[in-house]
């Protein structure tokens, strides 16, 4: 019996964990792996709880809506890019430097801050108001599409302006 009880204590504190990775209430990727765990001669299979710290903000899905009156405004996901990162950051990287342009042929460097990449059903130049902020269309990418009617924005920044994967209410001029 006490091994039993010993087995659903492990499993309520395991859920307990994975539930709040899942959440990222704990702000890191987790991974799962097994062991095997001999109580009272029986194998049972254990999992545990990999994990590496992050810098980036949790992942949450919201909806913020704004004063709509007179504005043209459309759902946005929202990520952000910043190429000396390289990876998906930057579709050249060499020797530790992002050499790659922008989609519309202008340098990242001068853009940080000022630009995103948007789907190509907007051209160039779009202005895209998102927490009172403008931003530029001036780039394209892989994963920035319209889906379900949600359109998503990578801002070229540093840190990003909102969690990862949030859905806003954004101002299209």
């Amino acid at each position: 019996m006490k091994y039993k009880l010993a087995r659903l204590l492990i499993l309520i504190v395991m859920a307990i964990l994975i539930a709040m990775l899942v959440q990222n209430q704990l702000g890191r990727y987790m991974c799962f792996r097994h062991l095997y765990l001999s109580i009272s001669g029986k194998k049972t299979y254990v999992w545990y709880i990999c994990y590496a710290k992050i810098d980036k903000l949790p992942a949450t899905v919201t909806i913020q809506p704004v004063n709509n009156i007179g504005k043209n405004l459309i759902l946005a996901k929202m990520s952000h890019y910043y190429p000396p990162l390289g990876g998906a950051n930057c579709a050249s990287f060499v020797n530790g430097y992002c050499v790659s342009t922008m989609a519309n042929g202008e340098r990242w460097e001068d853009n940080i801050d000022i630009a995103c990449a948007c789907p190509a059903e907007y051209p160039f130049g779009t202005v895209f108001v998102v927490n009172g902020k403008e931003w530029v269309c001036k780039d394209r990418g892989g994963k920035i599409i319209t889906q379900d009617g949600v359109i998503w924005l990578d801002m070229l920044t540093q840190n990003p302006i909102v969690p990862y994967g949030n859905i806003l209410e954004v101002e299209v001029r």
